[in-house]
């Protein structure tokens, strides 16, 4: 059901090229496209994630396993649509090695959830070997269902370093037949020239870059990343932010990337701008939860978007039928 709004463009050209038989990207037990269906003791991962939720947006319990579990249940509480749906977030690591880590956030989710995205802010050309300590590991995840790790785009440098990661990590695809575990999701603050640049230095694998945008991206590096726009980001900040006319206000000072001096942005707005992408992008609700904000705070927030996210699908979804958008929203992930 999701495939027709939420299939991750690049990573399918990717799969194709590479001679790949397709798989199903969800629990179904039968497919509608017929594709063979995976086992289900991991957790899927990007492709067909039509919404996620940043963990950020909860204060950090304990263990990343007790965290995701009290995600699992806020969302649940506020019957949010894709509950089961979580961006992991390298901020909350802690102490925990990072194979560790990653197997205990996603341990809660296997077998009935997606972890479509780690979101971190490693530079590839400043942070390399934090970087690869993340790409030597292996999740419990679906065998064939990447998951994007987002890493962030400052200068040149970072430039050649990201084209340079995304080569060696097809070369290493094409050598082994596989679809890899992890691949790179690029955003950044940068000028369309260095976007051009960018473009440029990938060449070839241009088609397979994933690239996150979120509404403070200027319309002038839209142009050149637009057709690789698979992730749009949507950030909220306190319950009293968010209006029922889609106006959004954020918290001063709040780290989102590319914001500067404005931090209101409009929700349909931003929804209208990316109706027009060939795929839907997977929505991601994220916004950091400061550690002096009370519990429910965090809560109330997320709760009072989702009526915004529900109709902001009905916008990116109406070449599907009313029924099922309808059904798609109750999906767990």
């Amino acid at each position: 059901m999701t495939c027709r709004i939420a299939e991750n463009g690049p990573l399918t050209q990717m799969r194709n090229d590479l001679g790949i038989s397709p798989q199903c990207h969800s629990f179904r037990e039968n497919c509608v496209r017929k594709y063979s269906t995976a086992a289900s003791d991991g957790v899927f991962a990007a492709a067909g994630a039509a919404i996620g939720y940043c963990q950020a947006l909860f204060d950090r319990k304990n263990t990343p396993g007790e965290h995701t579990d009290y995600v699992n249940q806020q969302l649940a509480l506020i019957n949010a649509p894709w509950p089961n749906s979580h961006e992991l977030f390298w901020g909350y690591r802690d102490r925990w090695k990072a194979d560790e880590y990653l197997t205990d956030a996603i341990k809660p989710l296997c077998g009935r959830g997606r972890v479509p995205i780690l979101i971190t802010g490693l530079d590839p050309a400043y942070q390399e070997d934090e970087i690869q300590t993340i790409l030597r590991t292996s999740p419990p995840v679906v065998p064939g269902e990447p998951v994007l790790i987002r890493l962030l785009l400052s200068d040149s440098r970072s430039i050649d370093s990201a084209a340079n990661l995304l080569l060696k990590l097809f070369e290493a695809a094409q050598k082994s037949r596989m679809m890899p575990t992890w691949w790179p999701l690029f955003q950044g603050d940068l000028s369309e020239q260095k976007w051009t640049l960018f473009k440029k230095s990938l060449g070839d694998l241009w088609r397979y870059s994933n690239l996150a945008i979120n509404p403070f991206v200027p319309k002038e590096s839209l142009a050149v990343i637009w057709e690789q726009v698979t992730v749009a980001q949507l950030p909220i900040g306190l319950e009293s932010g968010i209006q029922d006319d889609g106006i959004v206000s954020l918290v001063p000072g709040m780290r989102v990337t590319g914001i500067r001096d404005i931090w209101t942005y409009s929700f349909f707005k931003f929804m209208d701008d990316i109706r027009s992408l060939k795929i839907s992008p997977t929505l991601i609700v994220l916004g950091p939860s400061s550690p002096d904000w009370p519990s429910e705070w965090n809560t109330l927030r997320v709760k009072k978007f989702i009526p915004l996210l529900i109709e902001g699908t009905k916008i990116l979804w109406q070449r599907l039928g009313k029924e099922r958008q309808e059904a798609l929203l109750k999906l767990p992930a």
